[in-house]
């Protein structure tokens, strides 16, 4: 992703089978804000508020607002370098878990040396939440809140040219879900259950080919469209 100032804005991508006979019009972008290095953004919280994560630490901005820095001190949330995307969990139970993630609480990948993911709570405390297997570089991050995951937290990661998708419970507890997965990396989300064929499954795309894919629960990958 480019450095320096980003102009944030919300779009609709539509993923159709066939091709419409008349093409539509170009979508409109109008800047919001700006932000130094933002690479992310996530929400809105309960209060509203979207969560933006730049390499500098993370902003909460109100529709119409203006950014306001958030985690910031001894126990916050410094930021880190590369895309350390983020993820806001809902008040969701995880079966068998014998936990629930909280509301409003941040996840962040943390793509360093020491690869893993960083917790942020609505106050703006941090700490670790999960490691990475040491080589890894974490690639996605969302949140189940369909179901067929388990309410887990998503993470996918990129090793020796292959992906792995790994769910996280709420205490930190990972299990993989699918290995051997082609490149993905950047923005990724479970789809609703309305999605058709790929409803519920987690859709992510390839900033290298271009591809776009289906993860299932029990680890089929499929191929949604090709961008």
């Amino acid at each position: 992703m480019a450095r320096g100032r980003f102009a944030i804005a919300v779009g609709i991508v539509l993923l159709t089978s066939s091709v419409a006979s008349a093409a539509p019009a170009p979508g409109k972008w109008r800047a919001v804000a700006k932000v130094p290095g933002v690479l992310d953004v996530v929400g809105p919280r309960r209060d509203g508020r979207l969560v933006l994560a730049t390499h500098g630490g993370l902003f909460l901005m109100r529709p119409g607002g203006l950014p306001v820095p958030f985690a910031r001190g001894s126990q916050g949330y410094a930021g880190s370098p590369g895309e350390p995307y983020i993820a806001l969990a809902k008040e969701r139970r995880v079966p068998g878990a014998g936990c629930a993630f909280g509301r409003d609480v941040v996840f962040a990948l943390d793509p360093d040396a020491t690869p893993g993911i960083v917790r942020v709570n609505r106050s703006g405390r941090s700490s670790r939440f999960a490691d990475l297997p040491v080589g890894a570089f974490p690639t996605g991050i969302t949140v189940d809140t369909v179901g067929r995951f388990g309410y887990r937290l998503l993470v996918t990661s990129f090793t020796a040219g292959k992906t792995s998708l790994l769910a996280f419970d709420c205490r930190g507890r990972a299990r993989a879900v699918a290995t051997g997965a082609p490149h993905v990396e950047g923005g990724i989300a479970v789809a609703p259950r309305t999605f058709g064929r790929f409803g519920g499954t987690l859709i992510a795309g390839s900033e290298v080919t271009g591809r776009i894919y289906s993860f299932g629960p029990g680890g089929r990958v499929r191929l949604v469209a090709e961008s």
